[in-house]
């Protein structure tokens, strides 16, 4: 493949604003973050590489930009897990959850691929376990939180939308036969 650059006068950019290159059929940008060479894949339109360098820039100089996002792998969100919860009586459940199951189905991911798509993918193979959808919305969430916090802290730079788990085993109170007992009822939460 060959690599052309852009550099005509109409699509010259001023100095230390970037650089957007078509190789191939797809364009690819480059960007200097506190002295290193970042280069990303932008897609296979020009604007889609131009509005990426532009977001790219704008959260370099906000200081929102980490110079390893792309490089955060899922044993970092794992950790980031396990310190957010380090203080709660649940550390433990949230260990387990976390190194028997989330490990199993996330291990080796960078966090920028976890997509509303792979937690999809995520949640159908677990239920496909027979684990319990509440469970399945508990471990979501934990993902959730590692990712929000990557997130807050500049080291991933989208987050994903979270898929709903239907779960009918929320118990609601009915009146049988003049005493008061518990029966299943089903309600939609998202």
């Amino acid at each position: 493949m060959t690599a052309e650059t852009l550099d005509t006068t109409e699509h010259r950019r001023a100095r230390g604003t970037g650089e957007i290159r078509k190789v191939g059929n797809v364009y690819k940008i480059r960007y200097t973050l506190h002295g290193r060479r970042i280069q990303e894949k932008a897609g296979p339109r020009r604007k889609d590489a131009v509005d990426l360098l532009n977001t790219r820039l704008g959260q370099v100089q906000d200081g929102r930009l980490h110079p390893d996002a792309a490089k955060l792998l899922w044993a970092d969100v794992e950790a980031i897990i396990l310190d957010e919860h380090l203080q709660h009586r649940s550390y433990e459940k949230v260990e387990r959850h976390v190194r028997r199951h989330l490990s199993r189905h996330l291990k080796g991911e960078r966090a920028q691929n976890i997509t509303y798509d792979r937690l999809l993918r995520f949640k159908r193979d677990r239920l496909a376990e027979k684990a319990s959808p509440s469970t399945v919305r508990y471990e979501l969430s934990l993902i959730r939180t590692g990712l929000v916090v990557a997130h807050k802290a500049g080291r991933l730079l989208n987050l994903p939308p979270l898929p709903s788990v239907h779960v009918e085993n929320t118990p609601s109170m009915s009146r049988t036969r003049g005493r008061r007992s518990l029966t299943r009822t089903t309600f939609r939460t998202c």
